[in-house]
């Protein structure tokens, strides 16, 4: 992503007290211009049995909720300045905060979990490395630029 113009941080620790926990982590922090991805990364194998399916399914519904988690926390003026500047990073053009849940098979593709999109890493990493966006879903063929992909990332139905 840093080839794409994203500045990273990996495995970022956030502590903000909220109602339900005070500390959790964001594996990747990507921003460039007026954008922040925050993601989540689940690995697992395509899940055999209902038994791996749930299991894979409560990962991915651990993943919204730390998404969550991290959303409120950046949208705290205070604690997203703070934050900031332990990250050496410059947040002031920041205008959309995207979750994002990335995995490494495509059981969960195109559908998202309290709201946060979940989406295939190789199918991302060939959005970023080349901006545009084309998929093959319910038989159209789509094209979208990168940001007119991230804003339509929650819309797919």
């Amino acid at each position: 992503m840093e080839y794409a113009g994203f500045e990273i941080r990996q495995d970022v620790s956030i502590k903000y007290k909220t109602a339900t926990r005070s500390e959790s982590d964001i594996d990747i922090l990507a921003v460039k211009d007026d954008l922040m991805l925050i993601i989540e990364c689940k690995d697992s194998i395509n899940p055999v049995d209902p038994f791996e399916s749930r299991t894979s399914f409560k990962h991915i519904k651990n993943a919204a909720e730390q998404l969550q988690y991290s959303q409120e926390a950046l949208a705290d003026q205070t604690f997203k300045t703070m934050f900031a500047k332990n990250q050496k990073l410059d947040l002031r053009n920041v205008k959309v905060i995207m979750p994002l849940i990335l995995t490494s098979n495509k059981l969960f593709w195109g559908f998202d979990m309290q709201g946060i999109p979940i989406r295939n890493i190789h199918e991302f990493m060939g959005f970023i490395g080349h901006g545009e966006w084309f998929s093959n879903f319910r038989g159209r063929r789509n094209r979208s630029t990168v940001y007119g992909a991230i804003a339509k990332w929650k819309r797919v139905t």
